[in-house]
C-alpha cells in the first residue's frame, strides 16, 4: 500500500516492507504505468515520470513525459518512454 512521509510517496506491503522509498511526488500502481505483481510501480518527480522496480531501483529515471510497460500480467515485454526533457 503507498505510504506517505514528509509530502514525499512510497509503496510497502502490509507486513512493513517498503517496495519504493517514499521520496516520491506520486506513485502509481496501476497499468499502464505499473505492474505491483512483477515488482514495477510508476514514480513522479517534479511532474515527469519514471519507473522503479521493487529489486532493482529505479529502473527509469523520472524525467519523462510518460512512461509504460508492455506486456501482460505475467511479463513486462518492454517499456514504452515518451519524450524527454532536455536538461
Amino acid at each position: 500500500f503507498q505510504i506517505k512521509i514528509n509530502d514525499q510517496w512510497g509503496f510497502m506491503t502490509a507486513d512493513g516492507d517498503v517496495l519504493v522509498p517514499p521520496v516520491y511526488e506520486m506513485i502509481l500502481s496501476k497499468a499502464p504505468h505499473a505492474q505491483p505483481a512483477l515488482g514495477y510501480f510508476g514514480i513522479f518527480q517534479n511532474g515527469k515520470m519514471g519507473i522503479y522496480h521493487q529489486e532493482k531501483g529505479e529502473l527509469v529515471p523520472p524525467r519523462y513525459d510518460e512512461v509504460t510497460l508492455v506486456g501482460d500480467r505475467q511479463q513486462v515485454d518492454y517499456i514504452q518512454i515518451l519524450h524527454e526533457d532536455s536538461l
